[in-house]
């Protein structure tokens, strides 16, 4: 016998997490024993469990002892074999043979034990049976056959006994709140409310309700919307499950529920609070660059819950900076919370006792570094001391010096006082059961035949207290016996008289008036010197509750495990693994729920037993890192994280469970993330869109888009000749190993798809190899790294124009949502690529009848100047001239914007430029587009100011000048534009003679600025002033 397999650890933490040692009896156990008595013929049977130093019997027939040292135990043997032991005589096995067991009392010689073997792999005992004579056959195969079944049935109770806990534990620690409710239908079969049934700690968490257990929704939240109802009531007339994001409205909270049935026509309800989410996205948007700047404190204020507010602690400064939440909670002034304060100030708010403790728990904090958690109380702004907990981290640079210590503060006094109330009934439940365990004397007298019991057993038995003190005969003691138990206890008190057998035995009592009550009886022979029994005594006890507490925990057991079992989130329970230096390098799978296989696409019943390295080759090490610190810290994390090998995100929380164990429930959000990631790819791609302005450098941003969303090695975008089936690629995007595509090909050198993409069809070939259209010129396709190809054709009336490829180079699974991204993006490049090319076009244009309208001016002018060069007087001649170049040049301005909006200084500066008079002008007002013909109306009105000014005013004279100011004024509709024209420096002017006949510019200038009026003119002796008014939607749209 190897000594290792006794003492290995994980065996013995098995054995531990039982904690099944010196503990009663068990009548599961107790009557396996029995069965296996009969079955193999023998006189001794045990239910042995091998611990470091002893073997104890949790059930035993035929033994004295309960327990003996491991010098003495055979059943350790028992522990490396992988199917039965069986030792015909253990006198002549050297493993054996020198036995104390053997070679003394009680002269044991046939051995045979079925070794316990739990689901984890760990075997802690055996099912044995023993002779006192050799059999040199051994068991006979159908005896051999039903002690293995009775070992399998052994290992199920001691697995059975610790599963209850598991799932308590479980729903005690998930962060999802969880209810079974019943539902009440009216009338016509609508469902119009749901009472809560059972309820874990995280729903009210969750909700905020406290008692809801046993009320009616419209009772604990009037108001809460049918959708509810509804929902509970669908679940419940179909047997499916529901899954959706809904509000509660009474409640001011939003919730992702998954409602499943749970039996009986009930329905169970997990629900997670995503109202923060949905809140925070809002302010996360909004308030980005804060969020930035204080990422450490949102991080751990959004992984620990319940906050009070957080903090920072600049270690080398000694510069303790808090939040307003948590200067208010600690009567802190806000100034000095913001600018900071030594860490001494903050200490001195702790209670006297917990100060030496945090000073240490900092201390040790600060020289190793990493996570921080500890529990004190501080007096707050009320004066009043409460309990906090306060969770940080370290972070130290690269020369091992601390440098920062961020945290969050949480406020545990309620639970702290929970905790306390819980460990108090704990105490009074513990002195309650040992109170209730009636335990009662009793004495059967041989000689007599009659059995004396004390009061406490005649109370127990249903008995008159003096009568049972005179002495009883049997069948009087047994008058209260359940029938069908009577024949067992009587076998059983034979049993000891015959063969000396211990005496231990449950039945019931079925006492008139009273209920049912379970009674453990345990006795023993003394005989006379002659060896003849004289006195049979022992003890009764009433293990009623125990009784009802093991049919409740068998229904428990059963009640949850269904549960787990169609819920549709993943459930698993992990068991770190650990390297020779204690690190942990891996986790097994200890269990796992039906769900599981689903949603990783793997077998459930291939993997309990297994390490996640050996189940997933390669996975990241997050997955094993994460949870290690989960078994490490005693912290639950909360996780969104993807699994490379099987293409899928994962969201979920995970727990510590104790022994090395944590538990983990998760959902697959892969559609989710990449639905988000599609989402910002478009909104990425349309704001880059907006600022490119060459094909290449659209088609390329485009690619790569695609191709980073979709995981290929290379995309791209082409121009397609249909009639000759080539496709032009200007640019792609490819990885670093793969080559460019760039240039012309012909369709056919790669299969013959074509004909599909004509047709407008998108070609999605997952293997170029085996679909028929490419597999002949696969090795073409293979050389240039494309195994999986997607090609999706833009149509411009019917006719193929253009296509956008996506390629990988090794086997990779695509979507309809990926078809339909690859679409939109195919879509919006063309839709980029035409917007070019009409721009394009539009300039061409544009150019073309800038040169023809100049040659029509050049044309006017030379007309003109032809007729009226025999005119004597040449003044009017050449104000004809200029107002014929003040158009041109607005035109060349509106040319230069397409024709579209001319900005208003530009055209201000080339007419005065024109007119010779530019450097003597000085303009000032905002930016502001005009519409084509205010353009020409302010080109012809500032032409006629300028040649007065120049022949009469300010511009007449070497030191003149003129100012130009507009502004705006007004909102919405109503919003008004005013120039002022004013003249500085020249001669007084000299208001025109009212004669009522006015000139072509005098006209021109009052017909303002678009030609309705709004103008006024002054005649100041510091020089000529106008102001001249109109709508802004009239200027912009004229």
């Amino acid at each position: 016998m190897n000594p290792s397999v006794v003492a290995d650890p994980a065996r013995l933490a098995a054995l531990d997490a039982l904690a099944i040692l010196a503990t009663p009896a068990e009548e599961g156990f107790d009557d396996l024993v029995r069965l296996a008595t009969r079955l193999c013929a023998v006189p001794v049977a045990l239910v042995s469990l091998v611990a470091v130093d002893r073997q104890w019997f949790k059930a035993r027939i035929g033994f004295p002892s309960c327990e003996t040292d491991l010098d003495r135990s055979v059943c350790k043997l028992a522990l490396a074999q992988p199917d039965l032991l069986v030792i015909p005589d253990l006198t002549a096995d050297p493993r054996t043979r020198d036995n104390p067991l053997v070679t003394g009392e009680p002269g044991i010689r046939f051995y045979a034990g079925a070794p316990l073997r739990l689901a984890d792999g760990n075997v802690v005992g055996s099912l044995c049976v023993i002779d006192t004579v050799p059999r040199p056959g051994g068991l006979t195969p159908d005896q051999a056959d039903d002690l293995r079944a009775l070992g399998r049935q052994a290992s199920a109770l001691l697995e059975a006994r610790r599963s209850e806990e598991r799932y308590r534990t479980l729903f005690e620690n998930i962060d999802a709140g969880f209810c079974v409710c019943e539902v009440k239908f009216d009338e016509d079969g609508r469902a119009v409310d749901h009472r809560v049934l059972a309820a874990n700690p995280a729903f009210e968490r969750h909700t905020g309700l406290s008692d809801a257990v046993g009320r009616w929704a419209n009772a604990i939240a009037p108001g809460i919307e049918q959708h509810w109802h509804d929902a509970y009531g669908q679940v419940a007339r179909t047997g499916k499950p529901l899954r959706f994001e809904g509000e509660a409205a009474p409640l001011g909270r939003w919730y992702d529920a998954h409602l499943f049935p749970a039996g009986g026509g009930r329905v169970a309800m997990l629900i997670a609070d995503t109202t923060a989410r949905r809140r925070s996205e809002t302010a996360l948007r909004e308030s980005e660059a804060l969020a930035r700047a204080n990422i450490q404190r949102v991080q751990l204020a959004l992984a620990a819950g319940a906050i009070i507010g957080t903090w920072h602690w600049d270690i080398p400064s000694d510069r303790f900076t808090t939040d307003e939440a948590f200067a208010d909670a600690f009567g802190l002034d806000l100034a000095l919370g913001r600018d900071g304060v030594p860490l001494a100030e903050i200490v001195a708010t702790v209670h006297p006792d917990d100060r030496s403790g945090l000073a240490a728990a900092i201390a040790e904090a600060v020289a190793r570094g990493g996570a921080y958690a500890h529990q004190y109380r501080v007096r707050r702004a009320d004066g009043r001391y409460y309990w906090i907990e306060a969770n940080g981290r370290v972070e130290h640079g690269p020369d091992g010096t601390p440098l920062s210590f961020p945290g969050v503060v949480l406020d545990i006094e309620g639970r702290h006082a929970a905790e306390q109330a819980l460990r108090l009934t704990e105490e009074r439940l513990q002195l309650a059961l040992t109170a209730s365990g009636v335990v009662g004397l009793w004495d059967w007298m041989v000689d007599t035949d009659l059995l004396h019991g004390d009061a406490r057993f005649a109370r127990l038995y249903g008995l008159d207290v003096a009568r049972t003190a005179a002495g009883l005969t049997m069948e009087q003691f047994q008058a209260f016996v359940v029938p069908e138990d009577v024949e067992p206890l009587r076998a059983r008190i034979r049993d000891t008289f015959e063969r000396g057998a211990p005496f231990g035995v449950e039945y019931r009592l079925a006492i008139p008036g009273e209920a049912l009550r379970w009674v453990e009886c345990k006795g023993q022979l003394t005989h006379d010197a002659a060896g003849a029994a004289v006195r049979f005594s022992g003890t009764a006890v009433d293990i009623t509750d125990r009784k009802t507490a093991e049919a409740r925990l068998a229904e428990s057991e059963a009640h949850w495990r269904g549960l787990f079992e169609r819920l549709s989130e993943g459930f698993l329970v992990g068991e770190v693994v650990r390297d020779h230096a204690g690190r942990i390098t891996d986790w097994r799978y200890v269990d796992v729920n039906a769900a599981w296989g689903p949603l990783v696409g793997l077998d459930p019943a291939c993997i309990v037993g297994r390490t996640l390295r050996e189940v997933l080759p390669g996975v990241e090490d997050e997955w094993v890192d994460e949870f290690a610190g989960v078994v490490e810290s005693g912290q639950p994390v909360t996780f969104t994280r993807r699994v490379s090998t099987l293409r899928r995100w994962y969201e979920g929380r995970a727990f510590p469970l104790g022994s090395e164990r944590f538990g983990m429930i998760f959902l697959d959000v892969t559609a989710r993330v990449e639905a988000d990631t599609r989402r910002d790819a478009l909104l990425e791609l349309g704001e880059r869109l907006r600022d490119l302005d060459t094909v290449p450098a659209l088609v390329g941003t485009a690619a790569g888009i695609l191709a980073r969303v979709n995981d290929a090695t290379r995309a791209g975008y082409g121009l397609v000749d249909a009639a000759r089936e080539t496709v032009e690629v200007l640019t792609d995007w490819h990885a670093p190993d793969t080559v460019s595509v760039a240039g012309r090909h012909g369709f056919r050198t790669y299969g013959s798809y074509i004909e599909d993409l004509k047709r407008g069809e998108v070609v999605a070939i997952d293997d170029v190899t085996r679909d028929p259209r490419t597999r002949d010129n696969a090795a073409a396709l293979l050389a240039i790294g494309v195994r999986v190809l997607l090609n999706v054709p833009i149509l411009e009336r019917g006719r193929l124009v253009g296509i956008a490829f996506v390629n990988w180079a090794d086997h990779h699974p695509f979507t309809g949502d990926d078809l339909a991204f690859v679409r939109t993006v195919a879509d919006r490049v063309q839709s980029a690529v035409a917007r070019l090319q009409a721009e394009a076009d539009q300039r061409v244009l544009n150019e073309e009848l800038s040169h023809r309208l100049k040659n029509t001016f050049a044309m006017v002018i030379s007309i003109a100047t032809q007729t009226l060069r025999t005119v004597p007087e040449r003044a009017p001649v050449e104000a004809f001239e200029r107002r014929i170049h003040a158009p041109s040049s607005a035109h060349d301005v509106l040319l230069r914007q397409s024709w579209a909006a001319a900005p208003a200084r530009e055209v201000m500066r080339a007419v005065l430029a024109n007119a010779g008079h530019g450097d003597r002008v000085d303009l000032a007002g905002p930016e502001l587009d005009l519409g084509p013909r205010a353009t020409l109306s302010l080109s012809l009105l500032l032409h006629e100011l300028a040649t007065n000014a120049a022949k009469y005013g300010a511009l007449s004279v070497p030191d003149g000048r003129v100012a130009v100011e507009w502004q705006l004024a007004g909102e919405g509709e109503a919003r008004e534009v005013s120039l002022d024209w004013t003249e500085r420096g020249g001669p007084p002017p000299t208001p025109p003679v009212n004669s009522g006949r006015k000139g072509f510019g005098s006209r021109l200038i009052h017909l303002g600025l678009v030609g309705t009026g709004g103008v006024d003119l002054r005649y100041p002796p510091s020089g000529f002033q106008a102001t001249m008014r109109a709508p802004l939607v009239q200027l912009q749209h004229s």
